[in-house]
């Protein structure tokens, strides 16, 4: 059941960088580049056929590789084999998101203000606020 979710699970974020690419007014946009709304839509793309794999662990064509692959085609996939893919796959997710999460707080990127000892106190904000100013589909899950 979990490996059928994930291709739901992956789908609000794509759903928002294709409407951010088409113009929809989901985020303020300073960098409408043709070469930014390229690589969202490659990135909606390769996100959902990744996730679409997860299928391959509970259907039969992830039990064995396709005959068409030179030397391993036909043979049985190894449990040691598709458990490292998936752990390397889990591990660089959660390293990502600890990052992104870390960056986030601490106020690094491009639009800090500096330190977090520096930064001036921010203000809270209303939940419409917050999804005008989000900068990903926080508001799909609400």
């Amino acid at each position: 059941m979990a490996a059928h979710a994930v291709p739901l699970l992956v789908l609000p974020s794509g759903t928002w960088r294709v409407a951010l690419t088409f113009g929809v007014p989901v985020a303020r946009i300073d960098d409408p580049s043709t070469g930014l709304a390229v690589y969202r839509i490659a990135l909606t793309v390769v996100a959902e056929l990744l996730a679409f794999l997860t299928l391959g662990l509970v259907r039969g064509w992830g039990e064995v590789f396709p005959r068409r692959l030179p030397f391993l085609g036909g043979r049985p996939v190894g449990v040691r084999g598709a458990a490292s893919a998936a752990l390397a796959g889990a591990g660089g997710l959660f390293a990502l998101t600890g990052w992104f999460t870390y960056a986030a707080v601490a106020g690094i990127g491009r639009d800090a203000s500096g330190t977090p000892s520096k930064a001036p106190s921010r203000k809270p904000c209303s939940p419409s606020a917050t999804c005008r100013s989000s900068p990903g589909p926080r508001c799909s899950w609400r």
